[in-house]
């Protein structure tokens, strides 16, 4: 498996000596072992109903591509290498994590084995438990998430601050063109800091598959990507040679590359509401199972699907593929890879291998619930959360985007209008004034420049942003960018035209 290249030791047997110790590096760095410890538990659990002995639980868990597998592997190393019964092997390799959770369920499995306590009780109380130590972390995290996005707004104010604080300068004191272009640096620096810190605080999880899995229900969006991406580019660039204003660049790249996102937001607005319904339908399904003593595609016939309206047009296809004697693990395979769903391939994963193995249907699917149910009711108050800051961070966008290109062609403008105010004048006060506020222009020019560089970077920023604190598809960034790419490219058009009208309307007073 891939995990041996991370860790590598756990591929490797040990000898039966038991003078060998256990090999220490087996602490995974990942952000994801909350969520992966949660699916392990589940499989653990439904496993452990069906009776399976100990060894080959911990097999079939440390066999599963998840960062909590290296835990299982060295249990099952131990025990089966060193000649370690499996409550001392868990004690050993518990006593090695750094992890609090899984050293603390490492720790506790030992103590159950050894008292006799029923694995199936004991592991079904634990995936119970880690649920809602789960959900208390997530919600902290939504909680800190909260007031980063707060304080992700008050930032880039303080950031676009910094700009107007430079473009004043040259109204007052040759700064140098170093010392503006060190404000304009720090300026996007810590718009940067900013979605870092929002990237740090959101809860991880995983929504959609990845890899070969995934190239069923992510083909579409990817096709669109590999053409509209270079179309954007090369139309963007071409808006550019032309003459056009960079705004216009901006607009014609945003409304290129918007149908990626809308079609990668309509992939992961459908894979939300897969994830709703795959805990209902496998609770249902082993229920129906259970009650009427039959197989699984006898099963789904009797299910009434308009609870579970995502998911019946792939329940029937599988229903098809079963009748027709295709391979079970085939059929659900394309089931989960039609949904295009992380927390549907684990879910299915945990029904199928604790059914197969003898399992009661009911009490499988009751355990193989527990994750999605879980994950979407978190889902649905970190939704609450990315929808109101992503409204707030568009508006922010067009806000600041246009005030900062504005105050600088204001300032241009005015500095235009006073050169001109001085040039008609025959001297003495005139004059004097016309020096006192004759402004630095290289400043100026140079601030007219970086205008560019600081709204791609707020643009970016923006649109990346929203896109973390929501947690959805990769590829749905390309919705985000689009529309701040066109907010931005608005306030290069708007802003200037603005600016030549108040000055325009002046000249004509003067």
């Amino acid at each position: 498996m891939s995990f041996f290249a991370s860790f590598p030791g756990l591929s490797r047997r040990a000898s039966s000596s038991v003078r060998e110790k256990p090999k220490p590096s087996i602490n995974p760095q990942t952000g994801m072992l909350g969520f992966d410890l949660l699916f392990s538990l589940a499989h653990l659990s439904a496993l452990a109903a069906a009776g399976v002995p100990r060894a080959k639980l911990m097999q079939m868990t440390g066999a599963l591509p998840v960062s909590t597998a290296p835990y299982f592997q060295e249990v099952e190393r131990i025990a089966s290498g060193m000649s370690y019964q499996y409550a001392e092997a868990c004690r050993i390799v518990g006593e090695q994590v750094t992890h609090e959770e899984a050293k603390g369920l490492l720790l506790r499995l030992s103590g159950a084995m050894n008292t006799g306590e029923s694995e199936s009780d004991f592991l079904a109380g634990e995936a119970q438990i880690q649920a809602e130590a789960y959900g208390n972390v997530y919600e902290r995290n939504l909680e800190t998430l909260k007031k980063w996005t707060d304080a992700f707004t008050a930032l880039i104010v303080s950031a676009a601050l910094i700009v107007v604080v430079a473009t004043v300068s040259t109204m007052i004191y040759d700064l140098g063109t170093t010392v503006v272009g060190g404000l304009v640096l720090t300026t996007m620096i810590i718009a940067v800091l900013g979605v870092w810190i929002i990237y740090r605080a959101a809860p991880r999880e995983q929504r959609t598959l990845r890899g070969p899995p995934a190239a069923r229900s992510q083909a579409r969006v990817r096709s669109m990507m590999t053409m509209l991406l270079p179309a954007a580019f090369a139309l963007g660039s071409l808006a550019m040679l032309v003459g056009l204003n960079f705004g216009y660049s901006m607009i014609v790249f945003g409304l290129t590359i918007f149908p990626i996102g809308v079609v990668a937001r309509r992939l992961d607005r459908g894979v939300t509401r897969v994830d709703q319904d795959i805990s209902t339908f496998l609770r249902v399904l082993g229920t129906t199972m259970s009650a009427i003593g039959t197989t699984a595609v006898v099963a789904m016939r009797r299910l009434d699907m308009r609870s579970m309206p995502s998911l019946a047009q792939g329940v029937r296809d599988l229903g098809t593929r079963l009748d027709a004697r295709v391979s079970p693990r085939l059929s659900w395979d394309r089931f989960v890879d039609d949904t295009g769903s992380e927390i549907v391939s684990r879910s299915v994963r945990v029904f199928l291998d604790g059914t197969m193995l003898g399992g009661d249907p009911e009490e499988v699917g009751k355990r193989a619930s527990l994750l999605g149910s879980k994950i979407t009711q978190l889902r649905a108050k970190r939704l609450l959360v990315s929808e109101t800051f992503t409204y707030l961070s568009m508006t922010m966008q067009v806000v600041i985007s246009f005030l900062l290109i504005f105050i600088v062609e204001i300032v241009s403008g005015f500095n235009d209008l006073i050169a001109a105010a001085g040039l008609g004048s025959a001297g003495g006060a005139d004059a004097a004034l016309g020096s006192t506020l004759a402004f630095n222009l290289a400043n100026l020019r140079f601030l007219q420049i970086a205008m560019v560089p600081v709204v791609l970077v707020l643009t970016i920023v923006n649109a990346v942003a929203p896109k973390v604190a929501a947690g959805d598809y990769a590829l749905s960034i390309f919705y985000y960018l689009g529309i701040s790419a066109v907010l931005g490219g608005g306030a290069f058009i708007a802003a200037p035209l603005l600016g030549h009208a108040i000055f325009g309307a002046s000249s004509i007073g003067l």
